[in-house]
C-alpha cells in the first residue's frame, strides 16, 4: 500500500490516548505527519469522548490537555459511529 496525501486513516481512542500520554511516541508522530499535510486522519466524537475519559482515569488532566491541543492542531474529519447492523456485518 502506498501512501499519499488523499491516504485517509482512522485514528482510534488507543492511539490517540497514547499520543497525548506519550508525545514523543510513534502515534503523536502520525498527528504530526496529518498536521503537515502528509495524510488524511479521521475519527469519531465517540472515539474523542474515550480517550479523554480514559487520560483522566488513567493518566492526568494534564494529558487530557494535551490531548485537546493535538486534537485542535491536527485535521480531522469525523466520522459518524456505523449503526449496529453495519457493524454486526463485520463479525
Amino acid at each position: 500500500m502506498n501512501i499519499t496525501r488523499q491516504t485517509l486513516l482512522f485514528i482510534d481512542a488507543a492511539a490517540l490516548f497514547v499520543a497525548a500520554k506519550t508525545p514523543t511516541g510513534g502515534s503523536a508522530y502520525i498527528l504530526k505527519i496529518a498536521q503537515l499535510g502528509f495524510l488524511q486522519l479521521c475519527t469519531s466524537p465517540a472515539v474523542l469522548h474515550q480517550t479523554e475519559r480514559n487520560l483522566l482515569l488513567k493518566v492526568s488532566l494534564g494529558a487530557v490537555r494535551d490531548h485537546q491541543l493535538q486534537v485542535a492542531n491536527t485535521p480531522f474529519r469525523l466520522v459518524s459511529v456505523p449503526p449496529a447492523s453495519t457493524v454486526e456485518q463485520f463479525s
